[in-house]
C-alpha cells in the first residue's frame, strides 16, 4: 500500500487475511449508467452487478437509484457504521 499509518496497516491486514478483496477496475465491463454519475459509483455498481451476493456501500442519491432500478442490495456509510457500532464492531 502506498500510504501509512494505522488505518492503512488495517487495511493490508484485512486484505492479508481476505476479509477484503481487491478488484482491478480493468475487470469492469463498460455499462450504460448516468453520466452523471462520479466514476467511482460507476464502477462500484459495475462490481456490485459483476459479484452477486454482494453489498453496495453508496451515499450518493442518483447512485442509490441506479442501484435499486437494477436491483442490487446496497447501503449508505451511516447506517453500516451504526449497524456495526449496534454489534459492538466499533466504538
Amino acid at each position: 500500500m502506498a500510504k501509512s499509518g494505522e488505518d492503512s496497516e488495517r487495511i493490508q491486514q484485512a486484505i492479508d487475511s481476505q476479509q477484503l478483496q481487491v478488484i482491478s477496475s480493468d475487470a469492469i465491463s463498460s455499462m450504460v449508467l448516468p453520466r452523471s454519475l462520479g466514476d467511482g459509483e460507476k464502477e462500484a455498481i459495475c462490481l456490485a452487478i459483476q459479484h452477486e451476493n454482494s453489498l453496495l456501500i453508496v451515499d450518493d442519491q442518483l447512485a442509490r437509484r441506479q442501484a435499486a432500478k437494477l436491483g442490487l442490495t446496497f447501503i449508505g456509510l451511516v447506517r453500516l457504521l451504526a449497524i456495526a457500532e449496534q454489534q459492538g464492531m466499533v466504538d
